[in-house]
C-alpha cells in the first residue's frame, strides 16, 4: 500500500512567532505593528503613527522619508493665479512630502510628477490648493503652521489596508 504524507497547513501562531523571531514586529490585519518585546507585544497604529511623524518632522523643519511614486506621465493641473502664483514657492516643501511638482511656464499649469504612496494625483492638487488657501486666510495666526503640517500629515500617512514591508515598519518603529 502506498501511504501519502499529509502536509500540514502551517498555522497562523507558528507563523507569526517565526515572524517576531527574525525581525522583532509584524504587521496585523494591514492596520496594526505588532512589536515583540522582552515578555509581550505593543501594537501600533500604523496610520496614527505615520501621521504622527510626519507631523512633528514638519513642525521641527526636518525632511521626511516618504515613499512617492514616480508617475509614469506626469498630469498636469492648472490653479487660479492666486494661489499658483503662492505655489510655485511652496513647491520644495511640498517635494520632501513626495508631492513633486514642476510649473510649466508656457502655459502656466503644474506637472505632478510624484505622490506619496496612499495619495491619488488629485487629493495631491487639493491638498496644495487647501495649504495655499489657508495659508493666506491665517497669515497672522499663531498656530498655521501647526494646522498646515496637521494637513500634510493627515493626507500623506500611510493608510490602512496598506501592506507595508518589513522595512517600512522597522523605519516607521524607529521614528517615534
Amino acid at each position: 500500500e502506498e501511504l501519502k504524507e499529509k502536509k500540514e497547513e502551517p498555522k497562523i501562531e507558528n507563523t507569526i512567532t517565526n515572524l517576531a523571531k527574525n525581525y522583532n514586529l509584524f504587521q496585523v490585519g494591514e492596520r496594526y505593528i505588532a512589536v515583540k518585546l522582552k515578555n509581550s507585544f505593543m501594537l501600533i497604529d500604523q496610520s496614527r503613527a505615520s501621521m504622527r511623524v510626519i507631523y512633528e518632522s514638519i513642525l521641527s523643519n526636518n525632511k521626511t522619508q516618504t515613499d512617492s511614486q514616480h508617475l509614469l506621465s506626469p498630469i498636469k493641473h492648472f490653479y487660479p493665479p492666486h494661489i499658483s502664483f503662492q505655489l510655485v514657492e511652496m513647491l520644495p516643501i511640498l517635494r520632501n512630502y513626495g508631492i513633486e511638482m514642476q510649473y510649466d511656464k508656457q502655459d502656466g499649469g503644474f506637472l505632478l510628477s510624484a505622490k506619496p504612496l496612499a495619495s491619488t494625483a488629485d487629493e495631491c492638487f487639493e491638498l496644495a490648493r487647501e495649504i495655499i488657501e489657508e495659508n493666506t486666510e491665517n497669515l497672522y495666526e499663531e498656530n498655521a503652521e501647526e494646522k498646515r503640517a496637521l494637513k500634510i500629515a493627515q493626507r500623506t500617512k500611510i493608510a490602512y489596508n496598506e501592506t507595508l514591508s518589513v522595512e517600512q515598519m522597522q523605519t516607521l518603529v524607529s521614528q517615534l
